[in-house]
């Protein structure tokens, strides 16, 4: 049995893939522990895992917006090195054989040699594909950190391969990587947070309404979830022969906007009870959702929001004729629209869906840690002098 120490942060759709491994961790006899922000207690207890509290967190961006908050995370949590002092306390305080840190929790992975157990990294998102951007950001993180006065990171100890074990949980086939380029790289498929299905939820439309259905799920963060931003997309969906069904994620409250007659608007709903019934998905491009409906095999129209990575997946989906990629809401229409007339992109989600079916990405991810713990410990050979 090991111990495992997981470091994370309240990015949204980084979490759910991170439980998702702690989850098959827990499963197959490991302890777990986690470190991250506050603000992430509520989700993490609620799937059965105690959280200790960054002490050198700082305050809260719920404030900020758009940009302005991009540039505050990359300065107080990504590029945030007071974060290495949490976890080397943690690690002193507490015997862990493994951490295994948030890819963006640079300032955590920029001081991974203070670590006395080996540093594993979890990529929820795509790996080869963003490899330039990210090298962009890590620049621009350490402008930042000069500008503030403080010194900037050796890059070469910042980057994710420089660990000892890199767990992407996408697939290789749609990052279009060479998954044996970097040894120390494992592409385990997409990882799924594992919850207690609600009872009695269903579709808000009668059983015998034949119209497809369009779900639209942008991101859970306020900042890329507007109350502009979503009834703009209900209008333009409202002249579409179809259910649309628009969940908010709490990032704004449902009573706020004016559904036409064809749509429903909700908060919270699960993915996995929506996409079963679903035609087409309309996001803004995470690699969580778009994974969610390729596990389903729905395909997507993708508008892309803040994310770094996001644009790169959206051109992804449109490449591998999993859906379309557009770049303004009032395109909505036309795109679904699009989607649902041509049945190739179906056959190309469902594709997908039978690779993603082949094995749990989270019991993967479980079996590399472990593989690679195994050879950790295994003696090295003995050499036989003649």
């Amino acid at each position: 049995m090991a111990r495992v120490l997981f470091v994370t942060w309240n990015g949204g759709g980084n979490l759910p893939p991170t439980i998702g491994v702690a989850q098959a961790m827990r499963q197959r006899g490991h302890r777990i522990g986690f470190l991250g922000q506050e603000s992430q207690r509520r989700h993490l207890e609620a799937a059965g895992f105690a959280l200790a509290a960054y002490r050198r967190e700082a305050g809260s961006l719920s404030c900020l917006c758009g940009t302005e908050r991009q540039a505050q995370l990359m300065k107080t949590v990504w590029m945030n090195d007071d974060f290495a002092e949490d976890v080397y306390d943690k690690l002193d305080s507490e015997p862990f054989d493994f951490v295994v840190v948030d890819c963006m929790l640079i300032g955590a992975l920029a001081r991974s040699k203070l670590y006395p157990v080996p540093t594993v990294v979890l990529v929820h998102s795509l790996f080869a594909s963003v490899l330039k951007v990210r090298d962009g950001m890590l620049m621009m993180g350490n402008k930042l950190r000069v500008d503030a006065g403080l010194p900037p990171f050796d890059l070469s100890e910042a980057t994710w391969e420089s660990k000892d074990l890199v767990l992407a949980t996408t697939l290789n086939q749609f990052d279009k990587a060479d998954p044996l380029s970097i040894p120390n790289v494992r592409y385990v498929g997409p990882v799924f947070e594992k919850r207690p299905k609600p009872e009695g939820w269903g579709l808000p439309w009668c059983e015998n309404d034949a119209r497809p259905l369009v779900l639209v799920s942008f991101s859970t963060n306020a900042d890329q979830s507007s109350v502009a931003l979503l009834q703009e997309a209900l209008d333009s969906l409202g002249n579409l022969d179809a259910r649309v069904l628009m969940t908010t994620g709490g990032a704004v409250l449902p009573e706020s906007l004016r559904p036409p007659t064809n749509a429903k608007v909700m908060g919270f709903v699960p993915h996995e009870l929506v996409l079963p019934h679903a035609d087409v998905m309309i996001t803004h491009g995470g690699h969580g959702s778009v994974m969610a409906a390729l596990s389903h095999g729905v395909p997507l129209v993708c508008k892309p929001s803040l994310g770094a990575d996001q644009a790169i997946i959206a051109k992804r989906v449109e490449e591998l004729g999993l859906g379309k990629a557009i770049g303004v809401t009032s395109e909505l229409r036309e795109a679904a629209k699009a989607v649902l007339g041509d049945p190739a992109f179906k056959v190309a989600a469902r594709q997908f869906k039978d690779m993603i079916a082949r094995e749990d990405g989270a019991v993967v991810a479980a079996k590399e840690i472990e593989a690679f713990l195994s050879r950790k410990e295994s003696p090295s050979p003995s050499v036989l002098v003649v």
